[in-house]
């Protein structure tokens, strides 16, 4: 089983986990920091990747199953500050989909 931890909204310090369904063998699969929010994790094992969004991030990210090789699919940012960014006034960046 796989599953998501998305830590503090404003940092980048989301995480992917997973371990044998009874609960043994917890490994991580994406350290933190790795992505902000991950959440709607999609598992091909035929092709041997693990795909999510990360909304707070703005992106579509995939791994290969082992965690390794991150990419980001899709940023839909535009130049947008990532969460946990200000801008010159202080303000928080919060940036919506």
């Amino acid at each position: 089983m796989y599953w998501t931890n998305m830590g503090n909204l404003k940092a980048n310090d989301g995480s992917i986990d997973r371990a044998d369904l009874d609960g043994r063998n917890v490994t991580t699969i994406v350290p933190p920091s790795g992505t902000f929010t991950p959440k709607q994790i999609q598992l091909d094992k035929v092709n041997g990747k693990l795909y999510w969004s990360d909304r707070e991030g703005m992106r579509v990210m995939r791994s290969n199953l082992d965690g390794s090789n991150v990419e980001t699919l899709v940023d839909t940012s535009q130049g947008d500050g990532r969460p946990g960014r200000t801008r010159g006034n202080g303000a928080l960046v919060s940036p919506s989909i």
